[in-house]
């Protein structure tokens, strides 16, 4: 994704949910899990604060599935444009595109189209 949009692949951060991050074998990804929430509210994870205190220019959400967590973190990180694509909750990000959760190429297709016409 990065090659196509013309972005550094060091400037990209991946985040991932996945059910129990001891048993997960995803690499390169940062992974969050249900325990990332404390019982009091605050965040468990010090990698996770550390992620949610920087800011990002482009947030793009790739999930369609209702997850309290995975939303909270989208809502929680710092981010100038927020794109959701696959998504059913439109009211939390900036710009919902509307292609098919595995239409890769639509969706890179699409977000230059919108991206060109925001940074004009």
């Amino acid at each position: 994704m990065a090659e196509e949009l013309s972005i550094k692949k060091e400037a990209v951060t991946f985040i991932a949910y996945v059910n129990d991050k001891k048993k997960s074998t995803i690499t390169d990804v940062h992974l969050i899990d249900r325990k990332l929430i404390k019982w009091s509210g605050g965040i468990t994870d010090p990698e996770t604060k550390k992620l949610l205190s920087k800011s990002f220019d482009l947030q793009i959400n790739h999930f369609n599935t209702e997850n309290d967590l995975l939303e909270y973190v989208s809502l929680a990180m710092p981010s100038s444009l927020k794109v959701a694509y696959g998504s059913d909750n439109e009211s939390l990000f900036d710009l919902s595109i509307s292609v098919d959760l595995n239409d890769y190429k639509g969706l890179i297709i699409e977000l230059k189209k919108y991206l060109k016409i925001l940074t004009q």
